[in-house]
């Protein structure tokens, strides 16, 4: 047994060892536990280097993704899971959702997102979205099927409406309830061409067609045809004249019309608002400004969700359906543009479109 010096060296050298050994135990405990909770997760999860390399993955991922847990780890991700949106994730570093089919099963669709974090690493996660993608083509077949199927009736009732309003013989004691008929008439045929126009854009694939659109020309049309209605304010325009943009020249008067109509209808005859096109940095910006009743910080997030209105009575009053920002975000993501929105109450609203 060691005395003097060396009993004092041992003894802290068993101090030493028994740390050790208490946090190689604690570590083995946790690294059970989270094998355990990460091998009850539905989602597959993946941790890849900075190579994209596979360092480790749960059970959930090795059935999604069809991944060997004893050949696979130390893979590039990309070399077994063979997507170009994959390929194009992992190089840009966005930590946007993509979409792919899964390895295996051509009918499954899988949703993963690459999410970077320290030391250069990163985490795959993957989920089965195939029921809600096939629930998500059923909402929308049955929106497009049942708005084409109520504009031929639709059409018939405006005809007979008119018909009616314009009779000499039409007693007085008609008339409101028929003109109000008749816009009610005209609003749902308005609500029905944007859920068609909405359902077109967020099925479309890919970038819009890219053609020279004439922006200033367009604008310029936009503006007359607010400036005969005297219940509206008189909009300003400032436009680069020799600033043309590619893109789909429908989609874009959509984005263009839609947010001045917006500003138009929620700015008071006697407000400002104006409409800005120029060169800004590598590419161009589209901004319509207002003086209006401005939009509650609490509700900027959804505000281009379909349907979402700030105020419901007030947008029935003005004729609004509540999918034309929804329009103009699908419009922009397919030109690989960005809207941003700054708005306070009672002072105002800007939107700023973004092009590359």
């Amino acid at each position: 047994k060691p005395s003097g010096l060396w009993s004092g060296i041992f003894s802290r050298a068993d101090v030493v060892v028994s740390s050790a050994r208490r946090y190689k135990s604690q570590y083995r405990r946790l690294l059970t536990g989270v094998n355990e909770s990460t091998g009850s997760l539905e989602d597959g999860v993946a941790i890849l280097n900075s190579k994209h390399e596979i360092i480790w993955f749960n059970p959930a991922a090795s059935r999604l993704l069809a991944l060997d847990p004893a050949g696979d780890i130390g893979q590039r991700l990309d070399n077994l899971v063979r997507s170009p949106d994959l390929v194009r994730e992992l190089t840009d570093s966005r930590g946007d959702t993509i979409t792919i089919l899964a390895p295996q099963d051509q009918a499954r669709q899988l949703s993963l997102r690459i999410i970077p974090y320290e030391d250069r690493q990163s985490l795959a996660i993957v989920r089965d979205v195939t029921h809600q993608m096939k629930l998500e083509r059923m909402r929308r077949d049955f929106v497009a099927n049942a708005s084409h199927e109520l504009r031929s009736p639709l059409t018939v009732i405006s005809g007979y409406l008119d018909a009616l309003a314009d009779a000499d013989d039409l007693p007085d004691s008609w008339k409101v309830p028929i003109g109000e008929t008749q816009r009610q008439a005209e609003r749902m045929t308005r609500i029905l061409s944007d859920l068609l126009e909405l359902m077109r854009l967020e099925s479309a694939e890919g970038r819009a067609e890219a053609s020279p659109v004439d922006v200033c020309a367009m604008l310029e049309l936009i503006e007359k045809e607010f400036a005969v209605r005297p219940q509206f304010p008189r909009l300003s325009l400032d436009l680069d004249a020799g600033l043309l943009l590619l893109g789909s020249e429908s989609e874009l008067h959509s984005v263009f019309y839609n947010l001045i109509n917006n500003a138009v209808r929620f700015t008071p005859p006697d407000g400002k608002v104006h409409v800005c096109w120029e060169v800004e940095n590598d590419g161009a910006i589209f901004v319509v400004e207002d003086t209006g009743i401005g939009i509650p910080e609490e509700d900027l997030p959804r505000i281009t969700e379909r349907f979402y209105r700030v105020d419901r009575g007030r947008s029935r009053d003005t004729g609004g359906t509540g999918l034309g920002l929804a329009i103009v975000k699908h419009a922009l993501q397919r030109h690989d543009s960005t809207l941003a929105i700054e708005s306070r109450v009672g002072q105002g609203s800007a939107f700023r479109c973004q092009f590359p």
